[in-house]
């Protein structure tokens, strides 16, 4: 949804949501075992610029990117 309603003015969340579900796919199918997640939380950081909100979007995208950013310290915790 997110998308829709800033997609023109934020092109970069198309790129997030692919990797979020690359994210969401390797976590579904790992069996209880953390996949190898760092290449797709590198790329999330690279795009969101560390998952800086932008101005002017709602709150649901910055929900995303607080989600990100949190499961992205969690992942990183942990290895």
């Amino acid at each position: 949804m997110v998308s829709k309603v800033h997609g023109k003015t934020h092109p970069e969340f198309y790129e997030v949501h692919k990797y979020y579900d690359s994210l969401a796919k390797k976590i579904k199918s790992s069996d209880s075992n953390l996949s190898d997640l760092s290449s797709e939380f590198q790329k999330l950081r690279e795009i969101t610029n560390n998952y800086s909100v932008p101005n002017g979007v709602c709150e649901s995208y910055e929900a995303v990117y607080n989600m990100l950013s949190e499961l992205d310290k969690a992942y990183h915790a942990l290895h």
